[in-house]
């Protein structure tokens, strides 16, 4: 009986990918940040394109998509491009935090600007005027956003996949426009 068990859970333990990150790949950090610290992030980045995911433990079609992040990265960021992956779950609590940090390693996310809001539901549903996610902001080089959400971003059906061309469509057109002030 006991060489089942310890069987069964070798079994589970070897189907469950590892946190680990594996050689070769960048460490997955992640910052916390309060609205103000966030803004300051993307002023300070003022003169590149922007995109950033938001996202939760919830959310399935988000997920499904991080892979495109890593991916938009590798493609652009030689070009002026900041990936940042945005998570709205609650940053005070400790599950929270190892479960995202697994999770982005799992979806190998450690070459982009991983960041965790530390506001609460009200406030970003407020001032980022989204009822939930998935969401994408895309930020232009002179800091004018460009907000995908709902229709713009996810396939109306049952999937509710996250429309990665049209996001990478848009980064391609926003790197090719220089900034208006010149930088």
């Amino acid at each position: 009986m006991l060489r089942r068990i310890a069987g069964i859970l070798t079994a589970v333990l070897i189907a469950i990918p590892s946190a680990a990150t594996p050689l070769g790949e960048p460490k997955v950090e992640v910052r916390t940040y309060n609205y103000a610290q966030f803004a300051e992030f993307i002023q300070k980045n003022r003169g590149k394109v922007i995109v950033v995911d938001m996202w939760n433990l919830g959310c399935p079609p988000c997920i499904q998509a991080m892979p495109h992040l890593t991916e938009l990265h590798n493609k652009y960021a030689s070009k002026g491009l900041v990936v940042v992956s945005l998570n709205l779950d609650n940053p005070r609590d400790e599950e929270n935090v190892a479960d995202v940090k697994a999770l982005l390693a799992r979806k190998k996310l450690g070459a982009v600007t991983n960041i965790m809001l530390d506001e609460d539901q009200k406030f970003w549903t407020s001032k980022f005027k989204i009822n939930g996610v998935p969401a994408v902001f895309i930020f232009d080089r002179d800091g004018k956003w460009h907000k995908f959400y709902e229709e713009t971003l996810q396939v109306q059906d049952e999937t509710r996949r996250v429309k990665t061309e049209v996001i990478e469509a848009a980064v391609k057109t926003l790197l090719e426009q220089p900034a208006a002030n010149g930088k």
